[in-house]
């Protein structure tokens, strides 16, 4: 039984997380008769190397192009593949073969030409992301809150869908994960306690306006230290340092630029607070992370957000910078309210396990070809 892996996206940040920890899991428990052909960019060839029950296919056509619908269309077919997971909704449109694809979010929907400007684009995002829908065997998607948005929109989608959650890598993220160097990798970064964090693209739907112009009322307020905004701007992005600016916070906003792995846990640990104030998420890993890392979190009140992270927050409205800056102020000043916080996060971060990720999915494989 060969399944065929879509892992172009293994060096991204949100969804190359979710990419390496499904695979690394579905490689565990996979029965010996399945074969995993894994399709990604040559640089991460050796990482698969040493797998015995994985073929590694190098690929160089990326998301969005043209080479993806003709190149990576070629090499699929020519792999004669059981079953094809493409982990993102961008599959060649003329793949006919059975399939499963995971829908993240509907971002682009909500939220149009942030990725690439125009009409044109959009058309094409909307184009690929309805054949993925239409060509699939069955759609997993990552909260029943990206499930009811994905029926919505396509009804037909209904009866193949199944919500499966991601998980939070506990051997990255964890209050007990200390490697000895964490004021050292927050002084490389620029980065002195306390502060409040943010963690995430700058594109328009994480809200990124509101909550500079909360923290600012959070600072008149008298809190004493930053916020620190992780990531990195492109020229289609919200212009966050120009916003910092113009707001007259250059003397108290942070931006470290994209953040690594191996300083990202230290960033999380050392936090006051963790944000999350977007209009639109999918799932939410960030916020989950910080859960893991022992941080209280405040979040936006919409879409997926309460879902995942139930009890473990306090929530605002997204659309209010008064009700943000004034959760986020009294959250700082309540230090009972953060302890049962991060005792709610704890046993709330139990629900996402990468284990039954890949259990669950390999489920969905078997229906598939079961049928």
């Amino acid at each position: 039984m060969r399944i065929g892996i879509d892992a172009r996206a293994l060096g991204w940040a949100g969804l190359g997380r979710y990419s390496r920890n499904l695979l690394k899991n579905l490689v565990k428990q996979a029965p010996r008769d399945m074969e995993f052909v894994v399709f990604a960019p040559a640089v991460f060839s050796r990482e698969f190397s040493k797998m015995t029950c994985v073929k590694f296919v190098p690929v160089t056509a990326s998301y969005y192009s043209i080479r993806e619908q003709t190149i990576f269309l070629a090499s699929l077919m020519q792999e004669k593949l059981d079953l094809m997971h493409f982990l993102h909704f961008n599959a060649p449109v003329f793949y006919r073969r059975p399939s499963v694809v995971t829908i993240h979010d509907l971002t682009r929907f909500f939220f149009p030409a942030q990725k690439h400007k125009g009409q044109l684009h959009q058309w094409a995002y909307e184009t690929v992301f309805r054949s993925a829908i239409n060509n699939s065997s069955k759609i997993i998607t990552v909260s029943e809150h990206t499930k009811m948005d994905l029926v919505r929109y396509f009804p037909k989608a209904s009866g193949k869908t199944v919500t499966i959650y991601e998980g939070v890598d506990t051997a990255m993220f964890s209050k007990d994960v200390l490697d000895g160097k964490s004021q050292e990798r927050l002084k490389k970064l620029g980065i002195a306690k306390p502060y409040l964090l943010f963690v995430g693209v700058w594109m328009t739907h994480k809200n990124l306006p509101r909550l500079l112009q909360a923290f600012k009322k959070v600072k008149e307020g008298g809190f004493s230290g930053s916020l620190v905004i992780t990531g990195k701007g492109q020229s289609h992005h919200v212009d966050v340092p120009d916003l910092v600016k113009g707001e007259g916070m250059s003397d108290y906003v942070i931006l470290p630029g994209k953040v690594s792995d191996e300083d990202l846990p230290a960033l999380f640990q050392n936090a006051e607070i963790f944000i999350m104030p977007s209009l639109y998420e999918g799932f939410g890993l960030p916020a989950l992370e910080a859960l893991a890392c022992g941080r209280p979190v405040v979040a936006s009140s919409v879409s997926s957000l309460p879902e995942i992270l139930g009890p473990a927050a306090v929530y605002f409205d997204p659309y209010s910078v008064d009700d943000m800056a004034e959760k986020i102020a009294n959250l700082i000043e309540d230090m009972q309210k953060q302890v049962e916080l991060v005792s709610a996060g704890s046993l709330q971060v139990q629900k996402y396990n990468w284990d039954i990720c890949a259990k669950e999915t390999l489920a969905v494989y078997n229906s598939v070809i079961n049928q």
